[in-house]
């Protein structure tokens, strides 16, 4: 142990030795906090309900407005992990999702977790709300990615609830081609 601190030592590692190696994985996933927040594109943030993945607190709200810095960008959200309390049209616990344009989805329970939503602008607004019920659960896990905006070319798409795309002509803003 005193030759493997020795070398450690040398090479500047000693003091995260080898209690800190765990906390430096754990900062490369740790959550954002309630607030405003910004990311470039292609950075992911994960957004977790206070205390995940025991019962979050209840009489709890927590506002978190995400931006991504390109004006040209959306953002791609999903829960993996997604467990709030079920009421009729969510009126107890919930997690409203919006962007620039409105609401995006409610959520609640866990039936239906919100999965594969992408905003049409570059803003991300979460509206996390509890109630004063003694019955709570373990909360959320989610991802937002910040992403170029897709602009389908020629031919036919698919598109999922809330998710726009851009249509231009070829070469758009400059002339089109002939033929």
């Amino acid at each position: 142990m005193m030759k493997l601190l020795l070398v450690l030592s040398a090479l500047g590692l000693a003091q995260a030795w080898p209690w800190q190696w765990f906390v430096y994985q754990d900062r490369a996933r740790a959550a954002v906090s309630c607030g405003a927040h910004s990311m470039d594109v292609g950075e992911t943030l994960t957004i977790e309900s206070q205390n995940y993945p025991s019962k979050y607190p209840r009489d709890h709200t927590c506002a978190t407005e995400i931006t991504c810095a390109d004006p040209d960008s959306q953002i791609d959200f999903t829960c993996p992990s997604f467990e709030l309390q079920n009421s009729n049209k969510c009126a107890k616990d919930y997690l409203e999702i919006s962007d620039a344009d409105g609401v995006l989805e409610k959520a609640c329970g866990a039936k239906n977790p919100p999965t594969d939503l992408t905003t049409a602008t570059n803003t991300l607004s979460l509206n996390f709300v509890t109630n004063s019920d003694t019955t709570r659960k373990s909360g959320f896990s989610c991802t937002a990615t910040c992403v170029q905006k897709h602009i389908p070319s020629c031919g036919s798409h698919s598109m999922v609830p809330g998710q726009t795309f851009k249509i231009q002509s070829e070469n758009y803003p400059d002339k089109y081609p002939r033929n």
